[in-house]
């Protein structure tokens, strides 16, 4: 792969001319967030043959050829920038992941017109690369598919953001599923995901919450006086914490609603 044909891909995603892609072209002014990186890298590794999930860390397009190993462009930026993205990530996941013994909110909020137009869901890149078939059948069978998948990915997008040792994962093991009654659920790899997930939309916009609710417990202790293990402490049931998080949670997806949808 070429820079040219790097540039076009690139140019392709964003509505723009090739000749404005440059080395310090940002990808935030030309992608539509998270959304526009997931596009760039299924159409990447389906596309052009190219996986890596570091592509989504890239700030530039140079540094997007850098961590791709294409010469061209890419070495009119600092060299340093690339040793930056790579060495940093891991420190970040395990500063907020060393958090996160407490209740921990994801929230996101996306436009379902960001989600890409497809005539068919599941051979169309992104939505495979992206969700379950079990998620793409369950959008099928309702009014809007897209608007349900929108609504899926934002609660993909908020559960890592609660669970940030998630950012690696493939996003089809991230699935949303649901209940007899139609309420959604997280699983993660097959898994329940403790926790608990609200999906709404209003007018143009998707928006999901997830509280983690799951406590992170040290090993047992061992009495050295005894020579035995001491058992671990027990999680105590119905955490008034747990409530007010899930309460802030619900006010501030009301909060981004009304400003999303009155102060565009």
């Amino acid at each position: 792969m070429t820079v040219e044909t790097l540039k076009e891909f690139v140019a392709g995603l964003s509505g723009k001319h090739k000749a404005q892609i440059t080395a310090a072209t940002r990808l935030s002014t030309v992608l539509q967030g998270s959304l526009g990186r997931i596009r760039l890298e299924a159409g990447l590794r389906h596309r052009l043959g190219v996986a890596n999930a570091g592509v989504q860390q890239a700030a530039t397009f140079g540094e997007l050829c850098r961590i791709l190993g294409i010469a061209g462009d890419s070495a009119s930026a600092p060299e340093t920038a690339q040793t930056e993205v790579i060495a940093q990530a891991p420190v970040i996941a395990a500063k907020t992941e060393a958090a996160a013994g407490e209740v921990q909110v994801g929230i996101d909020v996306e436009p379902i017109a960001a989600l890409p137009e497809a005539s068919d869901y599941w051979e169309h890149e992104f939505y495979k690369n992206t969700f379950s078939p079990r998620e793409i059948a369950y959008a099928l069978l309702q009014p809007s598919p897209k608007e349900t998948l929108a609504g899926a990915w934002c609660a993909k997008e908020a559960l890592r953001k609660a669970r940030p040792a998630l950012a690696e994962m493939e996003w089809t093991a991230l699935e949303v599923v649901h209940d007899a009654s139609g309420k959604p659920a997280m699983t993660i790899q097959g898994k329940a995901a403790r926790g608990a997930l609200s999906i709404s939309h209003a007018g143009e916009l998707a928006i999901a919450v997830f509280v983690a609710t799951e406590r992170v417990h040290p090993a047992p202790a061992k009495d050295e006086s005894q020579g035995t293990r001491l058992p671990p402490p027990v999680a105590s049931r119905g955490n008034p914490g747990s409530l007010t998080m899930a309460l802030l949670a619900l006010l501030i997806s009301l909060a981004a609603l009304y400003f999303s949808v009155f102060h565009r």
